[in-house]
């Protein structure tokens, strides 16, 4: 899964030239159940409740433009049901609905989230690269 970057991450990108600085931040992986118009702003995050929370991703080091998730990201196991996942994002906050959306994707094909069912990312399904 290739991500593509939100506007308000190539905003910060760019601030770089002009002497703003971008802050480290701890990578979260969020999972959408809506996605309008392939811009982060239209997502609509799973909701906060049974036993969603976003999930902590490392990735290696960047190789000739690209990086990867170094292991596997695992979702805690949902008690109820989190509907049907369409997209899913990198952003810099663990709390549910805050922060910024760094880069998404497609979640291709739709995942039918519900009680019970697994969730992870395998090593290397999420790679980011800068073209």
């Amino acid at each position: 899964m290739a991500g593509s970057k939100t506007n308000y991450f190539e905003d910060a990108v760019l601030n770089v030239l002009r002497g703003t600085g971008i802050t480290a931040v701890t990578p979260r992986i969020a999972l959408y159940t809506v996605q309008t118009d392939g811009e982060a702003s239209t997502l609509t995050e799973v909701t906060n409740a049974n036993n969603y929370a976003r999930t902590a991703v490392t990735f290696g080091a960047p190789s000739g433009g690209a990086m990867s998730n170094s292991g596997v990201v695992t979702f805690p196991t949902p008690s109820g049901n989190w509907g049907t996942i369409v997209a899913w994002g990198i952003v810099d906050s663990a709390t549910h609905g805050g922060g910024n959306v760094l880069y998404y994707s497609d979640q291709t094909p739709n995942q039918t989230i519900n009680s019970g069912n697994v969730v992870e990312f395998a090593a290397s399904a999420i790679t980011i690269t800068e073209t």
